[in-house]
């Protein structure tokens, strides 16, 4: 980075709280590059008191300020995301919102053969990162007060969070009605989607939600918490 950023016209860095990002922005400060920031709605303030607040809050204080006030332009998906930044007390010297894109669902008739076979009865989708901030805490226990549909939990588990959660399925008297599919992806994923009665995105933050939108896209009821 330091020998090479010179020759670019900008940078664009994503997230927060990494070295490489922090790395990257002082290469460009130094050379004189500008920089333009995305914090991928990890600058909220409610998702630092709930983990790791007092590391987050020194790296802000000693790395992260300098980085966002001093960036060409921060990049948010959201008006929260941006308003997100004020709470914090961080004065970026512009802001633009641009939100996420998605690739739009392939037609209905595009599934045969794909991994996942239909359900036998309603299920309620979520699909993400299974990850405390995702709120299926709040989203398990709601499963006693739908005796009639199952709840299919896809998505990759970093952090090893399920084991958590089937505990809490099992204590909540749903564990027979919780189904986790892992990550899913292409066909399957379209076709878990198109087949649900509900996606539910019961976040505790979220600056954008791309797969609320994918599965509006397939014309899927979506509930969210007032959070995403």
């Amino acid at each position: 980075l330091a020998q090479h950023v010179k020759t670019y016209d900008v940078v664009h860095l994503h997230s927060v709280f990494l070295w490489p990002t922090l790395a990257a922005a002082r290469a460009a400060r130094a050379a004189g590059v500008p920089y333009i920031l995305s914090p991928r709605g990890m600058l909220v303030s409610d998702l630092i008191r709930r983990k790791s607040r007092a590391l987050k809050s020194l790296w802000i204080s000693l790395f992260e300020r300098r980085n966002v006030e001093l960036a060409a332009a921060i990049h948010v998906t959201s008006d929260v995301e941006a308003v997100d930044l004020q709470e914090l007390g961080l004065r970026p010297r512009r802001v633009i919102n641009i939100p996420n894109g998605i690739d739009l669902p392939p037609a209905a008739n595009q599934f045969e053969g794909a991994g996942l076979q239909p359900a036998q009865r309603p299920y309620i989708l979520s699909l993400g990162r299974v990850n405390w901030k995702k709120g299926l805490d709040r989203l398990i226990p709601a499963m006693a007060h739908v005796p009639s549909a199952n709840l299919v939990i896809a998505g990759n588990d970093e952090e090893g969070y399920t084991g958590t959660l089937e505990t809490l399925a099992a204590n909540c008297g749903v564990s027979d009605r919780v189904r986790f599919a892992g990550p899913v992806h292409g066909a399957e994923k379209w076709r878990l989607v198109r087949g649900a009665c509900i996606f539910a995105m019961p976040s505790y933050s979220e600056n954008f939600g791309n797969s609320a939108l994918e599965a509006m896209a397939c014309g899927v009821p979506v509930v969210v918490t007032p959070e995403v």
